[in-house]
């Protein structure tokens, strides 16, 4: 073991973080070491702006095999700054992903003042709305990894790939035509789970579609706007379509985006205007609910 390595949670594993990294890699994950939900740290898999995800094996009190775990990183999710847009709408979560209710108010003070509580509220509240869109979503029938336990510093998910590595993300393959083509309709088929759960993802592209198998499984869910509630959830929508609807690695750009979308909002809330604009009470009852 190098000098500037240190093991996770009293043990050796296969991947050796540094020193900094193995201190918040335990205390996000060590508790599932030493309960044996966790087994080994395999390898990293990916760093995005707010988490890092991790390729580990569980032991046999979480089913054993190759589980993914998400583990936020506090300094990093503080300096996002657009994050505002996609929490209108919906209430604060705990780490136990219950709402405050009462104490809803104060903490959404704290949050907007950017107090160290706040900070570490909106955190949790984040990574909990993640957990909770996943789970619905799973239920729902909607190719999301499957999600397995969570704490106020990570998320422990179904792994998708093998040993080798992970799954490739979709802005890194070329599918043939005719796959291309299965794909759009998956991912739209995504899209509109999501609209029947009352959401949009927020920010959908190829680069948080996963190809494996020639199936595709949606990750990046913690921003999850409600379109109902949240005055930039049908615009944030249309977005998502759109950029279904341009990705290179899903066939030929679809240039009629908007009827793509207006389809599919009308289909989900049974109306015949489309994806609406204007005020929210101007919007349509909640949806049907989920095939």
């Amino acid at each position: 073991m190098y000098e500037d390595e240190v093991p996770l949670a009293q043990g050796e594993t296969t991947y050796q973080p540094g020193r900094h990294e193995a201190q918040w890699l335990l205390a996000a994950l060590g508790s599932w070491f030493e309960d044996g939900t966790l087994t080994d740290l395999l390898f990293s898999v990916r760093g995005g702006k707010e988490a890092t995800v991790y390729c580990c094996r569980a032991g046999e009190r979480a089913g054993g095999g190759l589980v993914a775990a998400k583990v936020y990183r506090p300094r990093k999710f503080r300096e996002l700054s657009n994050d505002a847009i996609y929490r209108e709408g919906r209430g604060v979560l705990d780490d136990e992903g219950h709402g405050l209710k009462g104490r809803d108010r104060r903490m959404r003070k704290a949050i907007r003042k950017g107090t160290r509580r706040g900070k570490s509220a909106a955190q949790t509240s984040w990574l909990m709305h993640e957990v909770s869109a996943l789970r619905t979503l799973h239920g729902a029938g909607a190719d999301v990894p499957e999600p397995l336990a969570a704490n106020d510093r990570a998320v422990l998910m179904a792994f998708v790939g093998d040993e080798e590595g992970a799954a490739p993300t979709l802005d890194r393959v070329r599918p043939d035509p005719a796959l291309a083509e299965r794909l759009f309709e998956q991912a739209l088929r995504n899209v509109e789970i999501l609209l029947e759960c009352g959401w949009a993802h927020g920010d959908l592209s190829p680069y948080n579609l996963l190809l494996w198998e020639e199936q595709l499984t949606m990750i990046d869910l913690p921003q999850v706007a409600d379109v109902l509630r949240n005055p930039h959830g049908p615009r944030l929508f249309l977005r998502d379509v759109e950029r279904i609807c341009r990705a290179a690695s899903l066939g030929r750009p679809r240039a009629d985006h908007r009827a793509v979308a207006d389809a599919l909002w009308d289909r989900v809330f049974d109306t015949t205007e489309g994806v609406p604009e204007g005020s929210i009470a101007m919007r349509p009852s909640p949806p049907r609910s989920h095939r």
